[in-house]
């Protein structure tokens, strides 16, 4: 039997977004962290060459992702880490202060995967909690509307600054085609809500 697949990137980048009645919760996104020598500090690299700075970075993936959060939901903080010995180190913080723009409101104890395939044709998923949508939810390509449409082109995009060309899977593959989109109820968020 296999166990875990190694950790294979260098860096991971965690967006801390909070709700003032739900709470916060963490994002982590797997990045290359390039040297310090060649593109600045915590530069991360791009797909096809050059880097991108980190917050930079991030910056572009609050841009796409704050229309599927409304007002009440703010992207508080980001942290940049640096896989050493076996461990994420923190390098740096960057504080944000972004609101969402989206409609609706927060959806207690909900959970949204957004499903990717690398191109080693390893799974990848971005999963987002108690943003405000729908429970059931499963959208392919052609169901999502325009955010989450924008959100999952950014992602498959190559060109910086896109999301897809600094992203990275966990087996430092550029990600390579969009499966689907699933919302459902998160069972821990549902017992800690009094919901279950």
């Amino acid at each position: 039997m296999t166990g875990p697949k190694p950790t294979v990137v260098n860096g991971r980048i965690s967006i801390e977004y909070t709700n003032t009645s739900l709470g916060s919760h963490h994002l982590n996104l797997d990045v290359r962290i390039n040297s310090p020598l060649l593109g600045g500090a915590n530069a991360l690299d791009v797909f096809g060459g050059g880097t991108i700075q980190w917050h930079d970075a991030v910056d572009r993936f609050v841009l796409k992702a704050k229309p599927m959060f409304d007002a009440s939901m703010t992207f508080a903080i980001a942290t940049i880490y640096e896989y050493v010995a076996g461990a994420y180190q923190p390098l740096a913080t960057y504080s944000l202060g972004v609101a969402g723009t989206g409609s609706g409101g927060a959806s207690p104890a909900t959970e949204e995967t957004y499903v990717f395939r690398d191109s080693a044709y390893n799974l990848d998923k971005v999963n987002f909690f108690e943003q405000g949508s729908s429970v059931p939810l499963h959208l392919n390509y052609g169901g999502l509307g325009t955010a989450r449409k924008a959100f999952v082109d950014d992602i498959l995009g190559n060109t910086s600054p896109e999301i897809g060309s600094w992203y990275r899977s966990k087996a430092d593959r550029e990600i390579d085609s969009f499966l689907a989109v699933t919302t459902t109820f998160n069972r821990r968020l549902r017992r800690k809500r009094g919901q279950a």
